[in-house]
């Protein structure tokens, strides 16, 4: 978990430092002999497990180095296979960055092809976020939080840049916590998609749990984004999209920032074209049979 924050931050919880190069070493000498040894070939090995910022320095690259040279360990070519899990914590910086997404996009398809190679499975995926990015001040918990929209329109933001360019999926570090934003026993108290007030036996479902919904309630492992140049996730300042189809079906999602309605007209793969007004601060699914 955030191996590198080990090096550079203070937590009040355990942490472990690591570098790409020590993570590698930990792979090659140990966890992969230790999967073959006991037969544990049903399991994809994921690394990194931090900020989106290390893939600048390859980190991804120098941790899977040489994996799956079977020469090394034989029978490493039996492993399912081996992911980049990123976590989201810097993303709000990033987000706003030209070109933000370009260097998952050049991770996957520099490490893509040799797990290609191999026959094994390689993706990468987001393993952590959470609203606020940091924790509750004293002052603050979570039923203050109650309805906010931008922490949920913050999460469609994420998704979006991260499936435009070749992040398989999207977890929440949170499914339920309670009014405060816990418990938590080093006091790392956050917002969560649903809300449970223990004392009244009521629970609140955020916007943070309806904007995930507007992707895991149309999107499975059968469809594919489509792909996109750069910038072209944006229709318009603030107005992100994303595209996926599977074949059968067309699955278009908007985020509109904005603060007022905002028109689109778009071309379906059937040809079909659809004038949507996209509300103003509003995420927008559509589903179009192919």
């Amino acid at each position: 978990n955030e191996p590198i924050a080990g090096y550079q931050t203070p937590h009040f919880w355990q942490e472990t430092g690591w570098n790409a190069t020590g993570q590698n070493d930990f792979l090659l000498n140990y966890v992969i002999p230790a999967m073959i040894e006991n037969n544990i070939f049903d399991v994809t090995v994921q690394i990194q497990d931090g900020q989106r910022t290390a893939l600048k320095g390859k980190w991804p690259e120098i941790a899977l180095d040489q994996v799956t040279n079977s020469t090394l360990n034989p029978g490493v070519e039996n492993l399912k296979g081996f992911a980049v899990a990123l976590h989201w914590y810097e993303d709000f910086i990033l987000d706003r960055l030209p070109n933000a997404g370009k260097i998952m996009s050049e991770t996957y398809e520099q490490l893509k092809p040799i797990f290609e190679k191999s026959q094994q499975e390689f993706y990468m995926l987001n393993t952590e976020a959470c609203m606020p990015i940091y924790r509750y001040p004293p002052s603050r918990q979570a039923s203050d939080d109650l309805g906010n929209w931008f922490h949920g329109q913050r999460y469609s933001e994420d998704m979006i840049q991260d499936l435009n360019h070749h992040v398989s999926g999207w977890t929440d570090w949170n499914m339920v916590l309670d009014m405060r934003g816990g418990p938590n026993w080093a006091g790392n108290r956050h917002d969560a998609p649903i809300i449970a007030d223990s004392e009244n036996l009521k629970y609140y479902k955020n916007p943070m749990f309806y904007h995930m919904g507007h992707f895991s309630k149309f999107l499975d492992r059968s469809f594919s984004v489509n792909e996109f140049s750069e910038n072209e996730s944006k229709i318009l300042e603030d107005v992100h999209f994303t595209v996926a189809s599977n074949g059968e079906k067309e699955v278009m999602i908007f985020l509109n920032n904005q603060r007022k309605d905002v028109s689109v007209n778009v071309e379906s793969q059937s040809n079909f074209i659809l004038n949507e007004v996209l509300p103003a601060r509003s995420i927008t699914t559509i589903s179009v049979n192919l």
